[in-house]
């Protein structure tokens, strides 16, 4: 192995770990906030609970993406290209 690989081999290491810390961590975040809403949920007090979790708090990696005219026709064009080679077998 070259000192080139090797260092592309730690920095994909790198990135695999990052990746899976993240997705860890949205899953703590998410289980959090699903609680602290069961629990403002459960105050008597209240005359409306919240119905959704994003109404207590949003966060970064559930915005919505938002597509353009062209993305949309290239992935439409793309479908139709797979249903007719598809139909014709």
């Amino acid at each position: 192995m070259t000192p080139k690989e090797f260092d592309l081999a730690i920095r994909d290491n790198n990135k695999v770990k990052q990746m899976q810390l993240e997705e860890m961590n949205k899953t703590i975040f998410e289980s959090m906030r699903l609680q602290t809403l069961m629990l403002h949920n459960m105050n008597p007090y209240r005359k409306k609970g919240l119905k959704k979790v994003t109404e207590l708090l949003k966060f970064p990696w559930e915005k919505a993406k938002v597509q353009s005219v062209d993305e949309m026709k290239s992935v439409l064009k793309a479908i139709a290209i797979s249903f007719k080679s598809k139909k014709g077998k």
